[in-house]
Formats: C-alpha cells, structure tokens, sequence
C-alpha cells in the first residue's frame, strides 16, 4: 500500500490551481491542434469515428504528421461534463500535469531509498511550480500527459530492482505502451530509458521489461504512420547538410575530389548537425532563455525554469556522487533529447524534449536540499528568491501572455472571429472563410450545435478544393473578398478577410460594405468582415 504524504496533497492542490485557474481564458488564443482535439473527441463520442470518417483510430493526419490520438479519448468525459468549451478540452492535460507531482514524487524516493521524504517533497514541489510544465500542461498537450505515464511507468521499472513481484514487470510495460498513445518521442525512449536501469541494477526482471518494452517500441515504430512527423521533420531534410553535401562539394572546383569528400561528406555533415542541434538543448538560451520553439507556449520574456532553478541544477553538479541513483539521473538528462536532436522544425523543440524535465527538477530537488543545509540565513534567503523568480513568471504569463508573441501563433481572433459569424449567420445565403491562419472548420463546428455525424460526412470540396457545408464555405484564399465578382452571384454574401487584406469599399466594380474588425488583446487586427451591397 503506497504511503503518501498530507505534504503531497497540500503540493499537488498547489499543481492544480496552477493548471486550472483561468484555463478557459489562457493562454489566450484556441489553437488548431487544440480546437481538432476537441471536434475530433466530440466526434468519437458520438459516431465512433474522426472527422476524417476513420474509426476509432490510433492515428490522426492532419498534414501527414499522424498524430497519435490518445488525447482525444482523454477529452470524451469532460465533454460529458463541460460540453463543447475549451475547459473541456484542456481540462484532461491540466489535471493530468497537475497529477504528475505523485509519480515524480514516488520515482526520487525510489531512486534515493535511504534518504528522507524531503527531497521527494522538493521534487513534487518544484515540478508543481516548473513554468515548462505549468504553460505545457494548461495547453491541451499530449506530451505532459506521455511524461505522467512514463513517470508511473519508470517507478514500476525501479520497483523491480529490491522485489520479487513479478507483475511490477508488467505495470512497467503496461505504463510504458500507455505512452505510446499520446507522443511520438518516447517511443524511441522507452527501451533506452529501461537498459540504462538496467545496467546499473542487474536482475531477470528489469531483463524481461527491457525486452518487452523494446519489442514493443520496435512493433509500433515498424508502422509507416508511427513514423509520420519524423519523416517530415529529420534531419535528411536538412536545407544545410543538404548544401553541405550537395553544392559545396563542387565549389571545391574541378579535380579537388578528395577535399569535397573529406569535407563535405554525408557522416560529417550529419555528426556536425546534430551536435548543433543536440547542444541547443542545454544552452541558458533554451532554458532560462527564449529560444524554446513552438512560439506559441512561450511566456514573454521568460523561459523554461527559473533561474533559482537552473542554480540549483549547478549545486546537484558539484554534489555529484558515483551512485547509480545520480547517474541514472543524469543519463536521463542527457538522453532525453536525443529524438529531439535529429529534427529540425520548430527546434529547440520543448515538445519533444520534454522528458528532461523528470531529471532535470529531480536533480533540482537534490541541489535545493543541499543548499538547505548550509545555514538558516541562506535557506531563507533561497526560499524568498525562488518565490520571488517564480511569481515573476506567474505575472508575466497571466498578466502579459495575451500580449505576447505566442497569441499569433494560437490562431488569436479565431474564436472571436466565430463567435461574431454565429450571431449574424441568418442574415447572410453564404458566408466565405479565409484560410488564415488555418482553415476555421474545426472552430465553427465546435462552438456551434453542429452535429458530427451530419458536418462529417457533409463537409465537401469541390474540383478547386474549396470545402463547405451548407451556407458555409472554407475557400483556400487568404482574403476571399479579392475572387468576389458581382455578375456572378445575387446572394447576401459575408466575406471573412484574413490579416493584412486590403479592401477598396469604393471600387464599382466589387462594392463591399465593412462590417466590423476582429482584434486581438493587443489591438491587432486579425480578420475583417464585408458584405457585399
């Protein structure tokens, strides 16, 4: 029977109120893997397929990526609960993140046994208050929920090392499997992540999950569409190591062979690649910095832990000891970003390497309770800076987010822009989307009474790839006011514009009446609504 803490609770209703105090609101913004996510749950529930008329599947494609699509099952109960709202949909990883506090907690405990409760208790307590983990988390993620599973699933690893029970080997690989369904990375991971156990506690059971947990990995990984997003975004696609192989060798001139190939061979070019990528990842600049990509989970003018945090690390360094439990830690640390090093889009990527945070707070913990014991004074003194750089986040990401850079890439305006279609959809025979920043389906027929067995099978294109469904056309323009030609239809158009159309009201031969303006927080314009007279 697992004996928790009344300080873990009292740390993860910390973890929850972070995650969900005004999750419906921020981030600012709903975007389209967000908003997919919840269409595509809503979807399951009541027909038992996607949008994409596929039942129940494993994979989702939205642009060839092939998503694993565990989330969306995740999101069915709170659309039982909520309905269509985005609480609904970000509610699953809010709460998920929030739980992961027990699974960090009991995996410091079981890598340093002998110690007190006082480090787990740290771990718990700073991953509760990690601002990676905190933007990740309130943002309909797939990978915080991944790290909750791998987290349960390397504490049923380590359980096996002192213990004869035989099903801890089957919660390891059940855990692990669990994974699979929400995140490419750690697909890859998971058999790295055992034999590393492995080979520092040596015993039939942590052999038999290795070879399980690998077998597993290399069946799902055998499926072209498990291996979708890596196709898109390797490093074989590389515009550098791609000029690198290709011109610079004849740049070298005629009769320079040995040159071009000692040079600008296809291993060297790689190696050098990779390590630019992979060094990336433990740079200032991608962890108390603003180098971390996907923009959109960016927090303005912070990064991805606290300084207090990255001093604490450096403490954990100079306290290194030649235990497995330390490294084991730092092992993980250094491998957690490896599937991250061989891709190149949106890098450095906190996606994908999101499993560091595990080791990273785990080691974290260890430096804050080293730093505990050298005086009184300095505890205090630690305490109130780590509060102080972490309430600086929490204004910067509450206060300032919706200003931030990151709105522009969370499809800013969208949800508004449809909330003004719904009110004056009755006064118009056709309403014509732009296709910025993404095309606005899967918005209108969240936040409306649209049914998904109907939308679904009905929301068509034609020869020009041009979808609609009833009154509702979704064109492949950026301004779709530009293609208006009078002659051509009588109907009460509404026209949706993108950002940056510009418009003449004026010119005889389109006459266009503006509507009205969608902003942004920031006052921005994101889209502009004309009908014609």
């Amino acid at each position: 029977m697992l004996s928790i803490p009344r300080n873990l609770w009292l740390i993860f209703l910390i973890a929850l109120v972070f995650r969900l105090y005004s999750l419906s609101t921020l981030p600012y913004g709903f975007h389209i893997d967000e908003v997919k996510a919840g269409w595509n749950a809503l979807s399951l529930l009541t027909t038992a397929h996607d949008d994409h008329q596929v039942f129940m599947p494993a994979y989702y494609d939205s642009f060839g990526d092939q998503r694993p699509t565990g989330i969306f099952y995740l999101i069915i109960p709170s659309l039982l609960l909520w309905g269509r709202t985005i609480f609904a949909v970000r509610f699953p990883s809010a709460l998920i993140g929030a739980l992961t506090v027990f699974p960090i907690f009991f995996l410091t405990r079981r890598l340093f046994p002998s110690s007190s409760k006082s480090i787990p208790l740290l771990a718990a307590f700073i991953l509760a208050l990690n601002p990676w983990h905190i933007a990740v988390s309130r943002a309909t993620s797939e990978v915080a929920i991944s790290l909750f599973f791998t987290a349960i699933a390397l504490c049923f690893t380590l359980a096996q090392i002192n213990s004869k029970r035989k099903h801890f080997i089957f919660f390891s690989v059940f855990f692990f499997f669990i994974s699979f369904f929400f995140y490419h990375s750690i697909r890859v991971l998971a058999p790295f992540l055992v034999f590393i156990i492995l080979y520092f506690y040596r015993n039939r059971s942590l052999v038999v999950t290795f070879i399980l947990v690998a077998l597993l990995s290399t069946i799902v990984m055998l499926n072209p569409a498990s291996r979708g997003r890596l196709s898109q975004v390797s490093l074989v696609s590389d515009f550098k190591v791609i000029y690198e192989t290709q011109k610079m060798p004849a740049e070298e001139g005629p009769g320079h062979v040995f040159e071009a190939r000692f040079f600008h061979n296809k291993i060297a070019a790689y190696a050098k690649r990779f390590l630019e990528e992979y060094s990336n990842y433990f740079s200032p600049q991608y962890l108390v910095g603003t180098s971390a990509r996907p923009i959109r989970y960016q927090t303005p003018y912070f990064g991805l832990i606290t300084y207090l945090e990255l001093f604490f690390l450096f403490v954990a360094i100079s306290q290194y000891r030649h235990l497995p439990s330390h490294k084991i830690l730092w092992l993980l640390l250094f491998l957690a970003p490896l599937p991250s090093a061989v891709t190149i889009e949106d890098t450095p990527n906190l996606h994908r390497s999101m499993l560091m945070v595990l080791p990273l707070l785990i080691l974290a913990s260890l430096g804050l309770s080293h730093v505990f014991t050298w005086s009184k004074f300095t505890k205090y003194i630690v305490v109130f800076l780590y509060l102080l750089n972490f309430s600086y986040f929490l204004h910067l990401y509450f206060v300032h987010g919706k200003f931030g850079l990151s709105t522009y890439y969370r499809d800013g305006g969208m949800i508004e822009m449809i909330a003004a279609v719904k009110k004056v959809s009755s006064n118009y025979d056709q309403i014509i989307f732009t296709n910025y920043t993404d095309n606005p389906y899967p918005w209108l027929a969240f936040f409306s009474t649209l049914s998904p067995s109907t939308f679904n099978k009905h929301y068509l294109s034609n020869s020009e790839n041009v979808y609609s469904f009833q009154k509702y056309t979704f064109s492949n323009s950026h301004c779709p006011t530009q293609n208006y030609s009078p002659s051509l239809n009588s109907k009460k158009i509404l026209f949706i514009n993108g950002e940056g159309c510009v418009v003449d009201p004026k010119n005889p031969a389109t006459p266009l009446i503006h509507k009205f303006t969608i902003t942004r927080p920031d006052l921005s314009p994101a889209f502009q609504l004309w009908e014609n007279q």
